[in-house]
C-alpha cells in the first residue's frame, strides 16, 4: 500500500491470497474494475492503466477485469 502512495485511496478492495499477485479493486468512471497487479512495479502499473483507461475507455467496452502483470501491456482476463 506505501508503494502505491496516493493511489490507494483509490483501492476499494485489496486481495494479498496469491503471494506472486496482488488484486485490487476499484471505482473508475462509476464502474467496479478488478486488477491483478503481480508482485512489484505496484504504482507504475495502476497510473498506466489509470491513463490508458481514462484515455479510451470506450474501447474497452463492458471489460471490467485487466491483468498488469506484464510491464508492457496491459491485458482483459474473461
Amino acid at each position: 500500500m506505501s508503494e502505491l502512495g496516493p493511489l490507494a485511496k483509490r483501492l476499494s478492495e485489496v486481495d494479498v491470497g496469491t503471494p506472486n499477485n496482488l488484486k485490487v479493486s476499484l471505482e473508475v468512471q462509476g464502474r467496479v474494475i478488478d486488477l491483478s497487479m503481480g508482485d512489484r512495479n505496484f504504482q507504475v502499473r495502476l497510473k498506466e492503466f489509470l491513463d490508458s483507461y481514462n484515455g479510451d475507455s470506450q474501447a474497452v467496452g463492458a471489460t471490467t477485469s485487466f491483468d498488469l502483470r506484464l510491464d508492457d501491456r496491459i491485458t482483459t482476463r474473461e
